[in-house]
């Protein structure tokens, strides 16, 4: 325990609390199915979902600051607990509250991915593993997943929120095929 008490001082508390707060959630996530709780494993496999949003915008002590691939890899955790919880729940009709909770986090989860993409990727490094028209499909094909999962045909307290997530969705992809409507037109306006 001596070393373990060294290596939590030597460490910056945001990087301690993350650990223990994974290490929590795990357990958490293992007792619920040890006792065949759907409704708490749901409720927990949404918080590592949430745990995995953070954990991408947190870079721990040997990491890049905003390396946007390493936060791709943690959304992509995110995408698998939110999948899970969702099937853990089976149907809407089960828990519609807490269902609608999900299919949010998710819908929040991949648009926001889909905006540091869009937003922070580089695609003139080299080894760059995409190009232009690849980064722009993943984008793309990430905000019309965010806009089928985010609910606008539900009424109630949220509806105001799903209208307003759906209007910004829809205006990152015009803009995103606007600026390669653009850049389009200006690359043949140079060759000729």
């Amino acid at each position: 325990t001596e070393s373990k008490v060294e290596r939590e001082d030597s460490e910056p508390l945001y990087q301690v609390l993350a650990r223990k707060s994974y290490d929590s959630l795990q357990k958490g996530v293992a007792l619920f199915e040890e006792a065949n709780d759907p409704t708490n494993l749901a409720f927990l496999l949404c918080n590592m979902g949430r745990f995995m949003r953070f954990r991408a915008h947190i870079h721990l002590i040997g990491e890049t600051p905003n390396n946007v691939h390493l936060q791709k890899k943690f959304y992509h955790e995110a995408f698998a607990f939110y999948q899970r919880a969702l099937g853990v729940l089976g149907t809407r009709k089960e828990n519609p509250d807490l269902w609608s909770l999900v299919t949010w986090e998710l819908s929040t989860a991949t648009f926001n991915l889909a905006k540091q993409l869009q937003d922070h990727s580089t695609i003139d490094q080299e080894g760059a593993p995409q190009n232009a028209d690849e980064l722009e499909q993943e984008v793309v094909g990430m905000l019309q997943r965010a806009l089928k999962i985010c609910d606008q045909e539900q009424t109630g307290p949220r509806q105001v929120l799903y209208s307003f997530r759906a209007a910004l969705i829809h205006h990152r992809i015009a803009s995103y095929h606007h600026f390669s409507f653009r850049s389009a037109a200006e690359e043949n306006r140079r060759k000729t």
